[in-house]
């Protein structure tokens, strides 16, 4: 299911808001060498999906095939899967891994796809669209995104104004608003406009 949702932040232009926000979804990662992952090769061999030295190349290439990292469910299910056998140690170090490459887990940032579709200021005289999904965003603007939402939360809404008390935080899978800018900040604001799926 996709929606849409919207970040406020500041920046000094709408690209790089876009660019700010793409960032915080998709921060800097290492290569994953799983390798260096210093895990028991037998703790795998009894799993839905078993380490089977004969069928593959090398251990380190069954666990880039078993751990993908972008996908939280799986990993939780591998996660229950060797906690359930007592191989707690090894369930940990996978985690650790992960989480010192750059890999945020157990977020929910993890769970849905976010696609930064552009972003605009509030006398839309600085507008940038990032990337299209599908999306007709001609019409978005301060105005219509105050109108839908005041529709939305059943109040009077000014989204470059006091969102608090319907800042939607890390709701990523319902339309609203989060608020990411500095109140105090010099810097402008801009609402930056993503397609969640979930």
């Amino acid at each position: 299911m996709h929606n849409l949702h919207f970040i406020r932040t500041n920046a000094v232009s709408a690209e790089q808001a876009c660019e700010k926000i793409y960032q915080y979804f998709n921060p800097e990662k290492q290569d994953l060498d799983f390798s260096k992952l210093d895990v028991n090769p037998d703790h795998f061999k009894e799993l839905v999906n078993p380490y089977i030295a004969e069928k593959n190349e090398s251990f380190a290439s069954y666990l880039e095939g078993l751990i993908d990292p972008n996908d939280q469910f799986r990993l939780w299910d591998l996660e229950d899967e060797l906690r359930g056998k007592d191989f707690n140690d090894t369930a940990t170090k996978i985690f650790n891994f992960l989480e010192n490459s750059g890999y945020e887990l157990d977020s929910l940032e993890n769970i849905f796809d976010f696609t930064i579709l552009g972003a605009f200021n509030e006398d839309d005289t600085d507008r940038h669209y990032y990337e299209n999904a599908g999306w007709d965003l001609s019409d978005c603007s301060k105005k219509e995104l105050d109108i839908s939402l005041s529709k939305e939360f059943d109040k009077m809404v000014n989204c470059f104004g006091d969102i608090s008390d319907i800042d939607a935080c890390a709701e990523w899978d319902q339309f609203g608003i989060t608020d990411f800018s500095e109140e105090d900040s010099t810097i402008p604001k801009f609402i930056v406009i993503l397609d969640v799926m979930s």
